[in-house]
């Protein structure tokens, strides 16, 4: 994947050396968050530093994206992407990654109830 692949696909989104990676990744198909080498801590989003230790030693590194919903929330404003129906606001949901408890990364949600969802309810990663 390229610089112009990315800013074909994001056009909206403003790029710098570390979103970068991250929206690479998402053209991979894969979530990537840091990974500080010097205490093995993960965090997102992607910083030059670990919020942790303070270490300059951080990568991007891919993980599961399965975890935990801890909210879900339908929004009803923002720009409408083609061919996809916002009537009835989009799904919106932080999820605590499997990888590290308090890990949690913001997605939308694909294939998700508009009713208010019950605790049983699932909806899939986009």
């Amino acid at each position: 994947m390229t610089d112009e692949a990315v800013l074909e696909r994001f056009p909206a989104v403003r790029l710098d050396h570390l979103n970068k990676q991250y929206y690479l990744g998402l053209l991979r198909h894969e979530l990537l968050v840091n990974h500080c080498r010097a205490c093995g801590r993960m965090a997102t989003p992607l910083r030059p530093i670990c919020p942790s230790c303070w270490s300059s030693q951080v990568s991007p590194m891919p993980v599961s994206g399965r975890g935990t919903v801890h909210l879900l929330t339908f929004l009803h404003q923002g720009p409408p992407a083609p061919g996809v129906d916002y009537s009835g606001g989009f799904p919106l949901a932080a999820i605590e990654l499997a990888e590290q408890p308090g890990l949690r990364v913001e997605a939308t949600a694909a294939a998700c109830p508009k009713a208010a969802p019950k605790e049983r309810d699932t909806c899939a990663k986009q």
